[in-house]
């Protein structure tokens, strides 16, 4: 194994196994980075939804008269762009079952996020503030 002390890869490999790394997890931040940032996890992500609307609307950028379908982008890069180890392997299904679970509990969060912003606002708008009094007007009075 050859290390080099300019290459910023190796230095940051070497730091995993130094004292201060030990310290700070770095060897779990580091399996968590390699589980996460590799080909098959990437493959799944560009087969994503999300990233096949941003394709369909860089074509759009390209000429207003192109109407294309998810499944035609999605063809092209199972068929053409992606090796078809990508596509068919075991690690590719572990990385699309964790994608899938990763985007659900972020909906679920970012649901979850609204709900609970919807209710302060309605307590806000409900609840009058402190020093201020709700002052009826007449004609609701008669």
């Amino acid at each position: 194994m050859e290390i080099k002390q300019k290459n910023q890869s190796d230095l940051d490999k070497l730091f995993i196994l130094c004292k201060e790394g030990l310290k700070k997890n770095a060897i779990d931040e580091f399996s968590q980075h390699r589980k996460i940032v590799n080909k098959y996890f990437l493959s799944t992500i560009l087969r994503s939804d999300s990233v096949i609307d941003a394709i369909k609307r860089e074509f759009r950028k390209i000429d207003l008269q192109i109407k294309i379908e998810d499944d035609e982008i999605l063809g092209l890069l199972n068929n053409d762009v992606l090796k078809r180890e990508l596509l068919d392997s075991l690690d590719t299904i572990e990385a699309n079952d964790k994608y899938t679970k990763i985007v659900k509990k972020l909906e679920k969060k970012k649901i979850k996020d609204k709900e609970s912003s919807v209710k302060y606002q309605a307590e806000k708008i409900i609840s009058p503030s402190e020093g201020s009094e709700i002052k009826i007007s007449e004609d609701i009075k008669e």
